[in-house]
């Protein structure tokens, strides 16, 4: 299993984090992870924990379709979303007030079912370079859309 931790200083406040990256994931996830091809919420609203949820990834010429859910809903603190299909995968995201803005905590797992998991070590670096990525382009994202 890959496992990569990143953190960036977001210079919005905790409820305006927690906003755009959980309440609001079924529209904005695909703005700060561009391997997201095609995203549906197939359960009711509001979200919270055990919404579920089905996408198509597109990252790097591998394509996998996943249907995963809300493991983890904490109002401005965590938001955690886990996937079982091609792979598994779980995208969590910590919040924690600085002053008047958010440290962001993002932890990302993942594992190729099968006879992909010879490829793991070889993915390890792009997983990392990934998960810098979604922080950055978070942070991007939150401070020029108030």
């Amino acid at each position: 299993m890959l496992k990569a931790q990143s953190s960036v200083v977001i210079d919005r406040p905790v409820e305006e984090v927690f906003r755009y990256i959980a309440q609001n994931f079924f529209d904005n996830y695909p703005k700060w992870d561009t391997s997201v091809v095609e995203l549906k919420k197939v359960s009711p609203d509001p979200i919270g924990l055990g919404t579920q949820g089905w996408q198509i990834m597109d990252g790097n010429g591998w394509r996998s379709e996943n249907d995963f859910y809300v493991n983890d809903y904490e109002p401005n603190h965590r938001f955690s979303i886990t996937g079982n299909g091609q792979t598994y995968f779980k995208n969590s995201y910590a919040l924690e007030p600085v002053g008047d803005s958010t440290k962001l905590v993002y932890d990302f797992e993942f594992s190729l079912q099968n006879f992909g998991r010879l490829f793991e070590a070889l993915m390890a670096k792009a997983v990392k370079k990934a998960s810098q990525e979604t922080v950055f382009n978070l942070q991007k994202l939150i401070e020029t859309n108030p």
